[in-house]
C-alpha cells in the first residue's frame, strides 16, 4: 500500500503509483484484502494524483475525467487507467470545468486481469528494489 501513496516526480513514479493501485483494485476483490481495504482508499488516492496532475503537469501523462460517466483516466507509457465513481475535491472539480479536456478513450483492457505482471513491469521500469 505504501506504493500507492508515494509522490510522484516523474513518470516511472506515476507508472508505479497507477500500477499499485491497480495491484489494489484487484486485490480488494479477494476475501481476505477486502478487510483490509477500502475503496476510498483507492478512489482517493487517485483523486490525489489528479489534482498533483493539474498542479504539476508532466509530459508523457495525459489525465481525463469524464463528468458523465463519473470515470478519471490516466494514460502513461501507452496504458490507460481507468478509476470509477471517483470523487472530485474542489480543486479537481474546478480545473475539470474550466479546463479543456482532451478525452481518453478507454481501449477495453481491463487491467485488474494482471495486476501482478503490471506491478513488476512498473517496479522495472523503475529500477527500484
Amino acid at each position: 500500500m505504501k506504493a500507492a501513496q508515494e509522490k510522484c516526480y516523474t513518470l516511472d513514479d506515476y507508472f508505479r503509483c497507477f500500477s499499485a493501485l491497480n495491484l489494489l483494485n484487484a486485490a480488494i476483490k479477494t476475501p481476505n484484502w477486502k478487510k483490509l481495504l477500502t475503496y476510498s482508499f483507492i478512489k482517493g488516492h487517485a483523486t490525489r494524483l489528479w489534482t498533483h496532475c493539474i498542479y504539476h503537469p508532466t509530459k508523457g501523462l495525459d489525465f481525463y475525467y469524464n463528468a458523465g460517466e463519473n470515470v478519471l483516466y490516466f494514460k502513461i507509457y501507452g496504458v490507460v487507467f481507468s478509476y470509477h465513481n471517483v470523487t472530485r475535491n474542489s480543486k479537481a472539480q474546478l480545473f475539470s470545468e474550466a479546463a479543456e479536456q482532451s478525452p481518453i478513450v478507454w481501449p477495453g483492457v481491463r487491467l485488474q486481469r494482471f495486476p501482478v505482471e503490471l506491478w513488476e513491469l512498473s517496479m522495472e521500469s523503475s529500477h527500484r528494489p
